[in-house]
């Protein structure tokens, strides 16, 4: 793994926080008479300043800020022997010498992105390569992480559909109950045979041969017939396997097939449940296989969803790796008009100190889905952060869909996400042109106002589909409905676009600057 760089975090400002209020000297450790008038009146308005500026920036998820791939955790999982490569603007010659000198090879590639996926042929650590590898000028080099769905397993005893009516589903069906939008489930495969699910799989009609809307063994004539580069990708592609067959086996696939029945199952079709979305076209882009998938795998699978039309992306896993290649594959979906819905993970942590990504990615296409329970709570798994997660929803006892037609229940932040994306096909079901920052904003300020989240997400709150509809359809209930989370100890609204910071940035030119040609030091007791 990369070394981390040192450098002051939010964490680190909070100490001046905490000297804000109730006597500075004693809070940060000062002597009560050591300091004369002056040098107080500046300390204290640089305190002040810094409380504004470090502790918050006025930066919320609903600024795009610069995304940095090396400041991230040392225990990263990632394939052993691979590596992620940029090479940028070096010549043919020159990425040829590098690859000799480093004895790596070319396993594939993702032109969209630029990236090359290169396994290692000598006996050299991961971390050297990149470390080599960025020696020699290219644009990126990283390790190829591996991402895992995000699901705890739990026993079924939760009432089956409550999530649904958490997110005042049956007010939204007033409105619109689905229609022609394609959700890509990006996770491990999902059962499109499964008889709730198969009504509303993503058919690739330039792959369906025989022209009869389904999946069978017609279409699997070995070409490519439609010309985007996957052969036989009637509903989706494997790319954990590289086959037009994103399904491999119950035991495998379980955790997508559940999160597309909460997507879509097919509803009032009078057999087993229902989605969001009574009707959709689920894409399913499986890159998950057994316990996790890699970067590359993930990245290729993005791709792929963008380019094939899907409105609206679920993505129910996640790490703590961060991902140039990962990176640029949420900003492609962005650039192309994606929703990128991601579950904020379950390791029970503020993801505003520990990122976990894809959630953590600061793009606006980009809504992280904290879970809930039955009764409104943060669910115990549930990771959280009121400038990094957006929003919550249901996801603890999610009753949908298994492989081989069965269903059963499940926990995890895998199983909140689903429901947003749902709501925010509705969304642009109801808007075909809202943005995918729109139909974020949206979520957020027409979350219902919950206590327990106040400080936990940017919404404050769980997402309220039939509020989100209203808004876009008559224009009423946009403002939001939750309170902005509490100030912290300086006053100031944590992951929200806040004036304090101007005005202590002012206060500091008024008081500090008359005093600008006098030294700051302390006297010294002798």
């Amino acid at each position: 793994m990369l070394s981390l760089p040192i450098s002051i975090s939010r964490n680190d400002a909070s100490f001046f926080c905490r000297c804000c209020v109730h006597g500075m000297q004693r809070r940060c450790g000062m002597g009560e008479n050591v300091m004369n008038r002056s040098i107080l009146l500046r300390l204290a308005t640089l305190v002040f300043t810094l409380c504004a500026l470090l502790l918050f920036g006025g930066v919320s998820r609903g600024t795009e800020r610069q995304f940095d791939t090396l400041h991230e955790p040392v225990h990263s999982e990632y394939v052993p022997g691979e590596v992620l490569v940029n090479f940028g603007s070096l010549t043919r010659e020159a990425i040829r010498s590098i690859k000799t000198s480093l004895a790596l090879r070319t396993l594939e590639q993702i032109p969209t992105l630029k990236v090359e996926r290169l396994v290692i042929e000598s006996e050299r650590s991961v971390n050297d390569v990149v470390l080599a590898l960025l020696d020699r000028g290219v644009a990126f080099a990283e390790p190829n992480y591996i991402r895992h769905p995000t699901l705890v397993p739990n026993d079924p005893d939760f009432d089956r559909l409550y999530g649904l009516e958490k997110i005042g589903i049956e007010a939204a069906w007033e409105v619109v109950t689905g229609g022609e939008i394609v959700v890509a489930v990006i996770d491990s495969g999902g059962d499109f045979t499964h008889p709730d699910l198969g009504g509303n799989n993503w058919i690739n009609a330039a792959e369906d041969i025989n022209d009869n809307g389904i999946f069978d063994n017609e279409d699997l004539n070995g070409i490519d017939d439609d010309g985007n580069g996957y052969i036989d990708d009637v509903v989706g592609y494997n790319f954990a396997e590289d086959t037009p067959i994103p399904y491999t086996s119950a035991g495998d696939d379980f955790h997508g097939t559940h999160v597309s029945g909460t997507i879509g199952a097919v509803g009032n079709n009078g057999i087993g449940i229902t989605g969001v979305l009574w009707d959709v076209r689920i894409m399913r882009v499986k890159f998950i296989s057994g316990a996790g998938g890699s970067d590359f795998d993930a990245a290729q699978a993005i791709v792929y969803a963008v380019d094939n039309g899907a409105r609206v992306s679920n993505n129910s896993w996640g790490g703590s790796g961060a991902s140039t290649t990962l990176a640029n594959a949420v900003k492609y979906a962005r650039d192309n008009g994606m929703v990128f819905v991601a579950a904020a993970g379950n390791s029970r942590t503020n993801n505003d100190r520990l990122s976990f990504y894809p959630a953590a990615y600061p793009y606006s296409n980009v809504v992280a889905v904290a879970a809930t329970d039955a009764n409104d709570r943060l669910a115990p798994f549930s990771n959280y952060g009121v400038r990094t997660v957006d929003v919550a929803a249901p996801g603890v006892g999610i009753y949908s869909t298994f492989p081989d037609g069965e269903y059963g229940e499940l926990d995890g932040t895998s199983m909140a996400s689903p429901h947003v994306a749902g709501v925010a096909a509705l969304l642009l079901l109801a808007d075909p042109d809202l943005t995918p920052k729109e139909v974020r904003d949206i979520l957020v300020n027409t979350s219902d106002p919950i206590s327990a989240l106040g400080t936990k997400v940017q919404a404050a709150g769980r997402i309220n589909a039939a509020r989100a509809l209203e808004c876009v359809t008559t224009g009423e209930n946009c403002e939001r409905q939750a309170p902005l989370p509490d100030p912290g100890r300086c006053g100031i609204v944590p992951g929200a676009s806040n004036p304090a910071g101007l005005f202590f940035l002012l206060l500091t030119l008024l008081l500090f600057l008359p005093f600008r040609l006098l030294p700051l030091r302390l006297p010294v007791r002798r």
